[in-house]
């Protein structure tokens, strides 16, 4: 009986021929109609800020994935893992999902985006977007050795892409509290990172950044970073919002007014949705200071890493 059934297992593991697939290979064509599509349904839904669509462009862009992973150098892959990413860091827009899903989210981002790092190993903000999902989920299991994973991450990413990896680690660091090393890295890494963008050291006990409005007609490579853009509608609005509440935290209220107000100055100010929110922590900036310096850590206010809009601060049109 038992050589019988070996017998079976050999001829059906050892057949003349692969299966078939009665589908046959993607066509290329097709294939490339449906990633474009999928990419324009991915910047319409973030723009939107429309966060209850994630599913719809997840599936969207996985169809494409699953076809072939390193469609367009890996560019699915990557919006595929930044869906993740967004879901996982406005996670608390609903309180009711539990830890175990969050981690579940960010072990699928990590998947993805490690994909995309393998097919653009050169392009900064994967290793950032990366190092976000490790540092989530340092969080999640409690685990330090994942956040100095996520650390490293980010520092390649600093090598490949300042102008954009700066902010990131700033973000990453921003929750320590505020008389630890990591936090004191926080601040530094987002005085640099203005630095990196007018190519300069700008003025750090009075950072108005008026005189430095005439780069933005040069916002090509890696200093699309430092500016708004269609892709990016309130990228810079956003940098000073972040950069105001660390300054805040770093008990610089003073010096956080001018970053707020350092938003002010784009042209698409008008039209920010988190204008009103940013005006608001700028009035109360020295109150809000005062918090952080109290023995009472449940009065400390939310820096924007905290938030359920962290994401589309920046993008939302």
């Amino acid at each position: 009986m038992k050589l019988r059934f070996l017998m079976v297992l050999l001829l059906v593991g050892c057949g003349s021929s692969d299966p078939v697939d009665p589908q046959g290979p993607p066509d290329p064509q097709e294939l490339e109609k449906q990633a474009d599509d999928a990419r324009i349904l991915f910047d319409e839904i973030f723009k939107a800020a429309e966060y209850e669509r994630i599913p719809e462009v997840r599936a969207a862009l996985k169809a494409v994935y699953d076809q072939d992973s390193s469609v367009n150098d890996g560019d699915v892959a990557m919006l595929l893992g930044v869906t993740y990413l967004w879901n996982t860091a406005e996670w608390e827009r609903d309180p009711s999902r539990g830890t175990e899903a969050r981690r579940q989210e960010v072990l699928k981002g990590e998947e993805y985006l490690t994909r995309a790092k393998e097919l653009r190993p050169t392009d900064g903000r994967v290793y950032c977007w990366l190092g976000i999902m490790k540092a989530f989920r340092s969080q999640v299991e409690l685990n330090l050795a994942l956040y100095q994973e996520s650390i490293d991450l980010i520092d390649q990413g600093i090598e490949l892409f300042p102008q954009f990896s700066h902010l990131v680690v700033a973000f990453v660091k921003s929750g320590w509290a505020a008389n630890s090393t990591e936090f004191a890295g926080a601040i530094e890494h987002i005085w640099k990172n203005v630095d990196v963008c007018i190519e300069g050291a700008i003025d750090r006990q009075n950072p108005d950044f008026t005189q430095y409005m005439h780069l933005m007609s040069n916002t090509g490579g890696q200093r699309r970073a430092c500016w708004s853009s269609d892709l990016v509608p309130h990228n810079l609005e956003g940098f000073w919002f972040h950069m105001g509440d660390l300054l805040v935290k770093n008990n610089q209220p003073d010096l956080a007014v001018t970053a707020y107000e350092n938003a002010k100055l784009l042209p698409t100010y008008s039209t920010w949705t988190y204008a009103e929110e940013m005006e608001t922590r700028q009035t109360n900036a020295h109150e809000n200071a005062a918090k952080y310096r109290d023995s009472d850590t449940k009065n400390d206010p939310p820096l924007l890493p905290q938030t359920t809009f962290q994401c589309t601060v920046c993008h939302q049109k």
